[in-house]
């Protein structure tokens, strides 16, 4: 039977490529030939491997669930599975969990029902469906939207038992004002700020745990210390190679290799759950899906391993396009102060986002942006957001004279000097900036529309250039295995593939075309929702 376990999975990834594509009801499943039309090029990984055979299987292990990686969604499957009865044993290829950043989103936690604030969950699901080109599956967005609360308070009871607070950060990355923690609705000292009527909304759902400025990998690997001495079984240092399925049955196991170069086949009763996170450290999944972010200079870790398994057995990649993240700051953050190009000219409304602003400036090939001396004035006026300052202190004072002394912030007395520095033609620069000013001074943008309170003049010297390269490539690409709204794989005729399970960046369709950052750290909450949710069904499997 060794030799026939991935037969279907070669046989299957083959022709599922080449059949005529049918919708299928209830899933928004589209046949996989378009995509495979889309690229002429056969990547190496577009063939599946060999099986690996029985002989060279060292040892077998049994659980009812395998969890395949130890991010957000794994971690947080690997502990509802285990609260809900399961045996479970989760794999890793590293030495210990993963986590980036620091913000998780939740709509509707402790931290939201202490502080009186109510969001309407329908509003946001809709601002994220149009984020997505309408071309997300909304019943995704539901299962966060639905339990992202719940699943966020048990993380928060569990962090609270190893003395870490949850703390709800309100649109504000300033981070040492301990005014904006914690604290509903903004005190007066914020100028009345209200989220509804910023020109990009920021919905107030961003929590962290253990301080304001813990990241990921702090509380994630305190929550999977918690699961393993509650039973979880963990294997660090342990990388799932191929998923074990029967041609037409469900998928009973997975195999991986140590660090020592053995094979362990890890069988599971009930249901594998691949969470191995995004792609975008394999180049050709990045050439194949998102090439205009194939770009050196990010550090990237997930390598697409569980998108890879999966399609090995039948499972079907989203359609494109897929969603690359891709946040970008400038020396003011996120302030909406004067913007040009390398030609020394303006080019969009610079009251943006973090991803929009990156695009743009990868579209540009790089640019500047300019203040005068009264940009200490100017900083309480851009308002509040992702990376807005929102107000000037000992820190942001100290931080702009580093930046002059580090040469990260050009000065000079004059435009033309300024321009020499910043290698734009002097002329184009003083256009845009006698411009510039002219809109300031009658208070009306007519040229891109940007709001009337954050049009702040250039016309006090000294003048400051801080150069802003084009991102170099995605901080991390949203694509994933197509599931149903319980998590579960999808084969190529739309039927669910039995036993296997997505989480986190496996999961497709959550993310379109640009990632929305109106609620910070979203792909974080949906991780570990979708997760905590998959880790729940997979435990519940009959079969």
């Amino acid at each position: 039977m060794a030799d026939q376990r991935f037969r279907f999975t070669r046989r299957s990834f083959v022709m599922g490529a080449a059949a005529s594509a049918a919708a299928v009801t209830g899933s928004g499943l589209l046949g996989a030939s378009a995509q495979e039309e889309e690229s002429e090029t056969k990547y190496a990984w577009e063939t599946p491997p060999e099986p690996i055979a029985e002989a060279d299987i060292a040892q077998t292990i049994d659980a009812d669930v395998v969890v395949v990686g130890a991010g957000v969604a794994g971690v947080l499957a690997a502990v509802a599975a285990n609260e809900a009865g399961a045996k479970v044993v989760i794999l890793e290829r590293t030495d210990k969990a993963s986590g980036r950043g620091g913000d998780n989103s939740a709509i509707d936690s402790f931290k939201h029902r202490e502080l009186g604030i109510e969001l309407d969950k329908h509003d946001i699901v809709r601002q994220l469906w149009h984020w997505g080109q309408g071309r997300i599956n909304m019943e995704l967005l539901y299962l966060w939207a639905n339990n992202s609360g719940m699943v966020l308070d048990r993380i928060a009871e569990m962090l609270a038992e190893e003395g870490m607070d949850t703390y709800l950060v309100v649109p504000d990355r300033t981070d040492d004002n301990a005014a904006v923690i914690d604290s509903w609705p903004r005190p007066e000292s914020l100028h009345g700020w209200d989220y509804r009527t910023e020109t990009i909304v920021e919905y107030p759902t961003c929590h962290r745990f253990g301080s304001v400025h813990t990241d990921q990998s702090l509380w994630i690997n305190t929550i999977l210390t918690k699961a393993i001495d509650a039973g979880v079984e963990a294997h660090f240092l342990t990388r799932a190679e191929q998923l074990i399925r029967e041609e037409g049955g469900r998928v009973t196991g997975v195999v991986a290799s140590t660090e020592d170069g053995e094979y362990i086949q890890f069988n599971a009763a009930k249901a594998v759950i691949l969470a191995t996170g995004d792609y975008g450290a394999d180049p050709e999944m990045v050439a194949k899906y998102t090439p205009e972010k194939l770009l050196p200079g990010m550090v990237q870790t997930g390598t697409g391993d569980g998108q890879k398994m999966g399609m090995w057995i039948g499972a079907q990649m989203e359609q494109l396009p897929h969603c690359p993240m891709s946040h970008a700051f400038h020396s003011f953050g996120t302030d909406a102060f004067l913007q040009v190009n390398k030609e020394g000219k303006r080019f969009y409304n610079e009251d943006a986002d973090t991803e929009s602003i990156a695009n743009q400036y990868y579209e540009q090939g790089g640019g500047w942006v300019i203040v005068d001396s009264s940009w200490q004035e100017d900083f309480p006026k851009m308002g509040f957001g992702f990376f807005r300052q929102g107000v000037v202190n000992e820190l942001v004072i100290e931080e702009f004279e580093a930046k002059i002394e580090a040469g990260r912030l050009l000065t000079a007395d004059t435009v033309e000097e300024l321009a020499a520095l910043m290698e734009v033609p002097a002329e184009n620069l003083q256009a845009t900036i006698d411009r510039y000013n002219e809109l300031c001074y009658v208070g009306e943008d007519r040229d891109f529309g940007k709001r009337a309170d954050r049009l702040t003049p250039v016309d006090e010297p000294p003048y400051y250039a801080s150069f802003m390269g084009p991102p170099a490539g995605a901080l991390v690409v949203l694509g994933g295995l197509l599931t149903n709204n319980k998590l579960q794989a999808l084969d190529a005729d739309g039927s669910v593939i039995g036993g296997l399970y997505c989480a986190g960046n496996t999961v497709g369709r959550r993310f379109k075309g640009g990632y929305p950052v109106i609620c910070p750290g979203l792909s974080h909450g949906v991780a570990w929702t979708h997760g905590y949710l998959a880790g729940q069904w997979a435990a519940e499997e009959e079969v």
